[in-house]
């Protein structure tokens, strides 16, 4: 497929805001694809980002993961949704309504990404409430769902790469706990794979990982070895 968005319907949300893209495949008996492309993105502001997604075709939608109405305009001809659970005091309210649009307005599949330990007795409660939107994807009525379970991204050492080579500082209360980071690119690739092809996927539980479990000295020996062959 020449672009990623090719040949499925996604719907992604990140914080309060959310932005989609659907595409509209025709499929023959004998399973000859003609693309027909009708791509949407709802994002939650117009910005250079969304200007580059127009460029490539498709329709920007700026909207609310709170307010219905906008998710069923976002919704509306879509086949197969991607929900990232925001981190807000809302994230339990936007599941509840994503959910329940993805049921009324017939989607087929949820991709959802969740995160390793969302358990219900877990003390925070964003974590806890992690945990409860999962199971209300379980339950949809009429529409499958997938769990992608991941860790802690890699990409969040990026965020305080400069930290790091300016004062010699990792600022992560990681304490003793061992984490496998995963890039957002296999993050990324799982999620796709259980867009365009749902059906050997549905009812299943992902947890992609790096490829070893470290402990906070071993990721800063890490940076430290990166940033000395800068």
């Amino acid at each position: 497929m020449g672009r990623p968005w090719e040949g499925w319907n996604r719907t992604a949300v990140h914080g309060n805001f959310f932005w989609t893209c659907t595409c509209i495949y025709n499929f023959k008996e004998d399973h000859d694809v003609n693309k027909t492309k009708n791509s949407r993105h709802n994002r939650r502001r117009q910005d250079e980002r969304s200007e580059a997604l127009a460029k490539a075709g498709a329709k920007v939608f700026v909207g609310n993961l709170i307010e219905p109405d906008d998710l069923r305009q976002a919704m509306h001809g879509v086949q197969r949704a991607y929900f990232c659970a925001p981190w807000t005091p809302e994230q339990l309210h936007g599941a509840m309504n994503f959910a329940v649009t993805a049921a009324d307005t017939g989607l087929e599949v949820v991709v959802s990404l969740t995160q390793w330990l969302a358990q219900p007795q877990h003390p925070s409660v964003a974590t806890r409430q992690s945990y409860m939107t999962d199971r209300v994807f379980d339950w949809m009525p009429g529409v499958d769902s997938v769990t992608i379970n991941t860790g802690w991204f890699a990409d969040n050492y990026m965020a305080v790469l400069g930290t790091i080579a300016h004062l010699g500082i990792f600022p992560f209360p990681l304490g003793e706990g061992r984490t496998a980071s995963v890039s957002n690119e296999d993050i990324a690739r799982v999620v796709v794979g259980a867009l365009v092809n749902p059906a050997p996927h549905v009812g299943k539980f992902y947890r992609p990982t790096g490829l070893e479990l470290l402990v906070h000295t071993s990721l800063q020996r890490s940076m430290r070895r990166c940033l000395d062959a800068q």
